[in-house]
């Protein structure tokens, strides 16, 4: 028997339309689609699984045994929802034990799980359904409008672009508009780090920690404010110590070099705020707190002898290589002290009851 799958990664059936999935059947998949079309006629996830339906009729008037799913993700699209989607996926092989796979998605981010549905059964078609639209520069505005509309899709574009205008606009009536040019850079460098490494969550996570941290008193929030100003500085420092140099890859470097050791301090200030947090309210010790100290620490040296081994080789600067080679032995042995530490810290502190309650 062949499957035909249909994936919805971000879950638009069951956000907009209440269906549940997975969703088996042509007439569920028809109820599911038609339920999709009525309630947001220009999503393309329905004209997907309308395209999946009809492909499942073509081959059963052929006489092939065929059956046809809808697989739901999650809102949240990243490792929530793919876990969502594996889970459904290795359920439904298990129930029908399908010899191969027809798949149907609607674009890239569907197709991001085309890896894992491989990993488990034969995909023998890959099918992309893209909805014709009207050419015209009314269609594309009307198109990206209904894109922006969407909350995920806004809060990653629309935030960004809001702080990167205020940032210009602050430093244009300060009389320093090259000061804002400079930040809207480093925002927009900053927004692609996040996007590139997956980091939104953790975002979001400080973010409401903080909320949190101010409506409960915790500590931590101290240490958030305290670690914004030492990132501040060094921006600042940063800035200052390299305004003079005219070459620009030169002056990004010595702008990193010198900055770089402020961003590390308020990164581990917010590391230790959390963990001090959770030790005092909550009782629990985080024993991640010394390994990823160590790890940011040896990041930091690690990118030191980088930029002076770049600098070095680029003859913008007459470095020693003394430098880059001890930077690096002191990074190899701070994550070394970092693994035995780690495995020691965990080992004791787990048979050491306090004698004396003091938290509060």
């Amino acid at each position: 028997m062949r499957l035909i799958l249909c994936i919805d990664r971000d879950n638009d059936f069951g956000e907009k339309a209440g269906v549940e999935s997975p969703v088996i059947g042509r007439r569920k998949n028809l109820s599911a689609a038609q339920k999709l079309i009525m309630t947001d006629p220009e999503d393309s996830d329905a004209n997907t699984l309308f395209a999946a339906i009809r492909e499942y009729d073509i081959l059963r008037s052929q006489g092939e045994s065929v059956a046809i799913a809808l697989l739901c993700g999650s809102r949240n699209v990243g490792r929530e929802s793919d876990d969502r989607v594996r889970e459904q996926l290795d359920s439904l092989l298990a129930r029908l034990k399908p010899t191969s796979v027809i798949l149907f998605d609607d674009g890239a981010e569907d197709e991001a799980l085309s890896p894992v549905i491989e990993s488990r059964v034969r995909v023998d078609r890959k099918v992309r359904v893209i909805v014709q639209q009207n050419v015209r520069i009314e269609s594309f505005y009307y198109m990206l409008k209904n894109v922006l509309m969407k909350d995920r899709a806004r809060k990653k574009v629309m935030i960004p672009l809001a702080m990167a205008c205020i940032t210009w606009a602050v430093a244009a009536f300060a009389g320093r508009p090259e000061i804002g040019t400079g930040a809207i850079v480093f925002l927009i460098g900053l927004t692609l780090l996040i996007w590139a490494f997956h980091l939104e969550n953790l975002v979001i996570t400080m973010g409401k920690d903080m909320r949190n941290a101010v409506h409960s008193g915790a500590i931590s929030i101290y240490l958030y404010l305290f670690a914004l100003v030492v990132l501040v500085i060094g921006i600042v420092n940063g800035y200052a110590l390299s305004n003079g140099i005219d070459v620009v890859d030169y002056r990004a470097m010595e702008f990193v070099r010198t900055s770089h050791w402020y961003y590390i301090g308020a990164i581990w200030l917010v590391l230790f705020g959390r963990a001090l947090d959770n030790y005092l309210r909550q009782d629990r010790r985080d024993h991640t707190l010394w390994p990823l100290s160590m790890a940011l620490f040896s990041a930091g040296f690690l990118l030191n002898g980088a930029i002076g081994l770049a600098e070095f080789t680029l003859g913008y600067r007459r470095s020693n290589l003394l430098e880059v080679f001890w930077s690096i032995v002191i990074a190899a042995f701070i994550v070394g002290v970092g693994i035995v530490g780690h495995s020691y810290i965990k080992e004791h502190t787990s048979q050491i009851l306090p004698s004396e309650d003091w938290r509060f």
